[in-house]
């Protein structure tokens, strides 16, 4: 793998130890994205029973891996998010999502925040089966905000977002993923929405970032 090098007095920030994997010198810190817990209300039960993948509608976010799971696993599929104009977006959407679309699996459009309380917080899991290294995914700390654990591919931050068997699965294929939905039942979606509380809270980024400038002013009065 080729390493990025970075000259001079540096102190960055990523969002999580996955962005810098291959960026060496300077000294880092992470401080992991933020939303807004108060908005997201917990959902208790997850009342809705079906799974849920909310993203752009591309081949690297793997939404034609969440259809198979859900086809697999006998549960409903919703699908919220954007067609994009990106190099085969819009191919992709009517090659491998719109062949599939009816009562099980079903394309509610993109939705805003104020639709994603209900969207995610009703749904049983979120799937998350990502083709490439996202160095964060907002949409995993939303949905332990409304507590819905998540089931994501082990790639990019989400070994470090998702708590295995705590606030949801990490699974490394189709398989595992099938297999991960039928474990829900086990997790606690009191432990998921206090585990967005505890890490992704804005008063917390807010903490971590001041405490940063702190630090870094205190090295230079030196």
């Amino acid at each position: 793998m080729l390493k990025r090098h970075a000259r001079g007095p540096l102190r960055l920030v990523s969002i999580s130890d996955a962005q810098r994997g291959d960026f060496i010198g300077p000294e880092w810190r992470t401080i992991y994205n933020a939303v807004d817990v108060d908005r997201l209300s917990f959902s208790p039960t997850g009342a809705n029973g079906y799974l849920a993948f909310l993203g752009r509608l591309t081949a690297n976010k793997g939404v034609d891996t969440a259809i198979r799971v859900a086809q697999r696993t006998g549960l409903p599929l919703r699908i919220a998010g954007n067609v994009t104009d990106e190099a085969d977006g819009r191919v992709f959407f009517e090659r491998e999502i719109a062949p599939h679309l009816g009562p099980d699996i079903s394309y509610v459009g993109e939705i805003g925040d104020r639709e994603k309380a209900d969207f995610l917080g009703d749904a049983r899991a979120l799937l998350v089966p990502i083709r490439w290294d996202e160095p964060f995914g907002i949409v995993v700390p939303e949905a332990l905000a409304c507590g819905t654990p998540v089931i994501a591919a082990p790639r990019g931050s989400m070994p470090e977002l998702i708590r295995d068997g705590v606030n949801g699965f990490l699974a490394g294929d189709e398989d595992a993923a099938v297999v991960a939905v039928g474990r829900v039942g086990e997790l606690d979606r009191i432990a998921c929405r206090a585990d967005a509380e505890a890490r992704f809270s804005a008063e917390g980024m807010t903490e971590h970032y001041t405490q940063t400038l702190h630090d870094l002013l205190s090295q230079v009065k030196r």
